[in-house]
């Protein structure tokens, strides 16, 4: 997950990873590029865990303008040998923690007068894996998790065209569709 606060043009960033490690090594590549950068270690599929990561970046950045949600785990498996608590996992951390953040971040955004919540879809959102269906049954849900905020936001506002100013988005990342007719095996190590 990274959430940034956008003070003065100049955007400042919690890098959280569930290693503390990872988090200060993102951290230094951003402040390397000139960037402001603090890292923070989480386990966003624990709520209160994920809850405070949102608090935290509103405390140390001085608010909170964009909540970008890239949690990606893929739980590879096909879908009659996988485990249940293998598919809890990947929903938990690829679903879960992107809607317990947006509610985190809403009214931190509210107050500052809008922003915006963007969530990482993948390209398997959209037309499945056999590889790692759990994965892409979670992308597609964050799909349309982002668009039903996105919905309920702007008919805050009493108008489903004007909205105020706080947006959901979501981006899609994924692997070239040749590379996934071609080549399974690539297309499942890249997603």
């Amino acid at each position: 997950v990274i959430a940034v606060t956008a003070e003065n043009d100049v955007l400042a960033v919690l890098a959280v990873d569930r290693r503390y490690e990872s988090a200060v090594e993102t951290a230094e590549m951003i402040r390397e590029a000139g960037g402001v950068c603090e890292p923070f270690a989480a386990d966003i599929t624990d709520e209160a865990a994920c809850r405070a990561m949102v608090a935290e970046t509103a405390e140390r950045l001085g608010g909170l303008d964009i909540l970008v949600n890239n949690a990606g785990v893929a739980g590879a498996g096909r879908a009659e040998q996988m485990e249940l608590s293998a598919w809890r996992a990947v929903l938990a951390a690829n679903l879960d923690a992107g809607s317990i953040a947006a509610q985190a971040a809403d009214p931190l955004v509210k107050a500052r007068g809008g922003g915006k919540v963007i969530h990482i879809g993948s390209m398997y959102s959209l037309f499945g894996s056999p590889f790692s269906p759990a994965y892409a049954a979670s992308k597609g849900a964050i799909v349309q998790l982002t668009k039903s905020l996105a919905i309920a936001w702007a008919r805050e506002n009493g108008s489903p065209e004007k909205g105020r100013e706080e947006e959901g988005n979501w981006m899609m990342a994924g692997v070239i569709t040749g590379l996934a007719k071609t080549d399974p095996d690539a297309a499942t190590e890249l997603a």
